[in-house]
């Protein structure tokens, strides 16, 4: 049986701001993908010290916005397993939002040099616009192929880390049939876990 364990980030900056300053926030330069906020790590250091599973991760699979590198990073440090960071995990929407603009991929390979990123194949994200913001289909269109590609995966115990919308659309896409046990247990931490019959 193949586990699903969809990560939603810890706390951001934008998030944060967006909520005490308004929304436009998303949508400003300045705040082109953000890291996490101190309660961000703490959040991330609990789960880190609670998650008893956290050692059976076979594989982690993250978007490459810092907030989601930062939360793996977080978690997983101290523990040897292949991250592999990929843009079909990238948040939603993507266009004009600057808060779900990726960074550029060689200053993400120097943050992180232990994560692979073989699987990025352009410096910056050809998906984002500043004139474009993708649909909802087009962002289903996009996890399907990570959803494509994890069922690939022989590794049995899989994380996805990326933000709330994503992993809803990957927890849709895969197939209820094959699916045993979603439980929600929290915002931030391993919510939902699918686990997937082979």
């Amino acid at each position: 049986m193949k586990t699903y364990h969809l990560l939603r980030h810890a706390q951001a900056v934008h998030t944060v701001l967006a909520k005490e300053m308004g929304s436009f926030i998303y949508t400003n330069p300045l705040y082109r993908d953000c890291s996490l906020t101190p309660r961000g790590v703490q959040e991330c250091q609990t789960l880190q010290s609670e998650w008893k599973q956290r050692n059976e991760i076979t594989l982690v699979v993250t978007s490459p916005l810092k907030r989601c590198l930062e939360t793996t990073y977080h978690l997983f440090s101290d523990v040897s397993v292949p991250i592999l960071v990929m843009d079909e995990c990238l948040e939603y929407p993507q266009g004009l939002h600057y808060s779900n603009k990726r960074s550029n991929l060689d200053e993400l390979q120097l943050l992180y040099p232990t994560f692979c990123f073989d699987l990025i194949r352009f410096n910056y994200y050809p998906g984002w616009s500043i004139l474009y913001e993708e649909s909802y289909d087009e962002a289903t269109a996009r996890v399907s192929h990570l959803d494509y590609f994890l069922q690939q995966q022989v590794d049995m115990n899989i994380v996805i880390v990326s933000d709330s919308y994503i992993l809803n659309i990957l927890e849709n896409l895969v197939n209820p049939d094959n699916c045993i046990d979603i439980t929600k247990e929290r915002e931030f931490g391993v919510s939902p876990i699918l686990k997937i019959l082979d």
